[in-house]
């Protein structure tokens, strides 16, 4: 079932990159319905799938070398999951190669959100190369006011519709992308690149 509002846990046991991490989503991912988790170790990650689905997992490297079985278990529980790691101390490549991707202390603050995006996409399914074919123009234009805020009616008259055709257009989209949530529809909008952050942010 489709989580209505992703989740981004950040695991690890240093406060300050737990906040920092938090900081790079917040400001770059804004308009997204993200909502954080806070974990301090592997367990809590663990515990915390039993009542909610989590999108993206990011994993301090504190917790991943001594834990690398239990990641593995983890990513064969949960496949649908995107596993990120954050590396400031070194890991051998057979431990990173668990995880969708790896961030690293030294990258900036734009590309760590760049890999939580990508991570995001990766949850929802979504690939760039069916988007045009299966999204027409009109439900193109519908589905940018869409993620920007406005109503149904606004909508209907930016693109002089009406708002029974709006609606129409709504559901087409979320049959053909398969989803449903605005959260999810903001991602795949901005996944491929039909809306930009930066327009977003400035809603």
């Amino acid at each position: 079932m489709e989580s209505q509002q992703p989740i981004v846990a950040i695991a690890g046991p240093a406060h300050v990159i737990r906040y920092g991490l938090t900081g790079i989503v917040r400001e770059f991912l804004t308009g997204m319905g993200l909502r954080i988790l806070h974990l301090n170790d592997l367990q809590s990650i663990q515990s915390s799938f039993n009542h909610q689905h989590i999108s993206v997992v990011i994993i301090d490297a504190a917790i991943i070398d001594a834990n690398h079985k239990n990641i593995q278990l983890l990513k064969r529980e949960h496949p649908e999951t995107a596993l990120l790691a954050f590396q400031y101390q070194f890991l051998n490549n057979t431990i990173l190669s668990l995880f969708d991707a790896v961030i690293t202390i030294d990258q900036s603050d734009s590309e760590i959100a760049a890999a939580i995006r990508n991570a995001l996409a990766k949850n929802q399914n979504i690939s760039s190369d069916t988007r045009t074919e299966t999204l027409s123009e009109r439900e193109t234009d519908v589905l940018k006011l869409l993620v920007t805020g406005l109503s149904g009616k606004e909508i209907a008259d930016k693109l002089n519709i009406s708002v029974n055709t709006v609606i129409s257009h709504r559901k087409n989209i979320s049959q053909k992308t398969g989803i449903k949530s605005l959260a999810g529809l903001t991602i795949f909008a901005v996944a491929n690149k039909i809306i930009s952050m930066s327009s977003l942010q400035r809603q």
